[in-house]
């Protein structure tokens, strides 16, 4: 008897889903992206909340933020502060005694890199030389950055992601050191 009713009910609303077509497309879009949404936000839970960040003592790193108390609110990042220039970074890290280690990051840059007369456009970010040391990262071939790299003036370096190395450039060790020198002599800010 319950079943009967049950499967009645089940028919009745397949009638009245099909009847309207524009109805019937909304709710199978609805139900299909409510249930991709909800992997996805335990994916990001389960990242940030539940495992946490994967640096060395997440608990210990901190953004610096330069805020001008003539400023509204707006000009100021709603309290977050402006991003510090390459001479406020500079000043701040000579300056600072709190932290061991401090560096400095614009990420969402694009990079021009010609190698072998080919020009490519990467997504990148331009960071300083103690930025992989706080992050606990390493290249796996050849060197971090130092802080000559930062100079004015200074021979442009470039870390090359694993995948971009071997699409781009080869990927063969026994040809980095050659080439390397090539690389850094044409890389070009955008």
């Amino acid at each position: 008897m319950i079943l009967d009713s049950f499967f009645q009910d089940v028919r009745i609303g397949l009638r009245v889903l099909f009847k309207d077509k524009t109805f019937c497309f909304l709710a199978v879009l609805f139900s299909a992206s409510a249930s991709a949404a909800r992997p996805t936000q335990f994916t990001v839970v389960n990242a940030v909340v539940l495992r946490g960040f994967s640096f060395p003592h997440p608990e210990q790193l901190v953004t610096v933020g330069l805020i001008d108390p003539k400023a509204s609110d707006q000009n100021n990042n709603f309290g977050n502060g402006l991003i510090p220039t390459a001479q406020d970074y500079e000043d701040l890290k000579v300056a600072q005694k709190s932290c061991s280690l401090m560096a400095g990051y614009l990420s969402g840059s694009t990079i021009n890199v010609t190698y072998k007369n080919k020009p490519q456009r990467y997504n990148g970010g331009y960071v300083t030389e103690d930025f992989f040391k706080i992050t606990g990262v390493s290249p796996i071939m050849g060197r971090d950055f130092t802080a000559a790299d930062n100079k004015p003036g200074a021979e442009r370096v470039i870390i090359l992601g694993h995948e971009i190395w071997k699409r781009d450039f080869n990927g063969d060790p026994q040809r980095r050191r050659t080439e390397t020198f090539e690389l850094m002599a044409n890389l070009q800010p955008s």
